[in-house]
């Protein structure tokens, strides 16, 4: 279905998760000493995508920008995931486990092959994530022809 919507490569990246895996890898609570608490969810904001990717999703893909500064390589033969057909440059795939057997460290897994350093964990500072350099442009490029249209 991604890929239907992609028609026009304008998808940088997209994913499906399961609500409880989302939950596990974004969701925060602080407990407040009056009792109270709130919950919250980081690593996924606007501003956050600026900077890395939320993460590998049951299924996620990756448009044409992304995997060509990436590199292409990198998204060849990785392990524990079914590709699905995308446009020449773009990349879909699932993990291979069913859905409800998905884990955190499946997921974990597969960004370690592609660089773990592209996207969020709780486990890693936010301070050493980033996007490729050549990523890093193109998304300020977008940022500012964005601006010019509604300003």
């Amino acid at each position: 279905m991604l890929e239907i919507l992609n028609e026009d490569d304008a998808l940088i990246y997209a994913g499906i998760n399961t609500e409880d895996l989302f939950e596990e890898r974004h969701r925060e609570v602080e407990i407040f000493e009056s009792g109270g608490r709130a919950i919250g969810a980081v690593g996924w904001s606007v501003w956050d995508f600026l900077e890395f990717l939320p993460g590998i999703n049951y299924y996620t893909f990756f448009g044409t920008a992304y995997v060509h500064h990436v590199g292409q390589h990198k998204f060849l033969n990785l392990e524990g995931v079914n590709y699905s057909k995308t446009k020449k440059g773009s990349v879909g795939f699932s993990l291979s486990k069913p859905i409800n057997e998905i884990s955190l460290d499946d997921q974990e897994a597969v960004e370690k092959q592609i660089g773990e350093s592209y996207f969020f964990s709780k486990k890693r500072d936010k301070k050493s994530l980033s996007h490729p350099k050549g990523f890093k442009t193109f998304l300020s490029d977008l940022e500012k022809e964005f601006a010019k249209k509604f300003a």
